[in-house]
């Protein structure tokens, strides 16, 4: 798998954390009471998880024929990592103010992330 084919399953597991996909057996909610990611990353997050699900989820016959081409997520490929940043930025906020026991870890987490795409660019 190519670095960036990585980043997306990366992505597609934390937006999976994030929103509480059915089915995830650890999310957000195992850590912070009540909140739930909002804003325009988080719609952003909300419309590519299909995509990703299809093109970088375990195959099986479904995914083997996507539905959407690989082509349609490339309007979310560029800020797929800024708007996955920016809703775990906010749960980290809630996790600090609710004195999670994650809070520390996954901040330290973030900032690591963020300093990585800065240095890229």
């Amino acid at each position: 798998m190519q670095p960036a084919g990585a980043m997306m399953l990366h992505a597609r597991n934390l937006i999976r954390f994030l929103f509480a996909v059915d089915g995830q057996s650890y999310s957000q909610e195992n850590f912070v009471s009540g909140w739930k990611p909002t804003g325009d990353a988080a719609e952003r997050l909300k419309d590519v998880l299909p995509i990703l699900h299809q093109h970088f989820a375990h195959p099986n016959p479904r995914r083997l024929k996507p539905k959407l081409p690989r082509e349609h997520f490339r309007q979310y490929r560029d800020r797929l990592p800024y708007d996955v940043l920016e809703v775990m930025s906010d749960f980290v906020k809630i996790a600090q103010l609710q004195e999670s026991s994650v809070a520390g870890s996954i901040y330290a987490a973030v900032e690591t992330a963020r300093l990585s795409l800065e240095n890229e660019l």
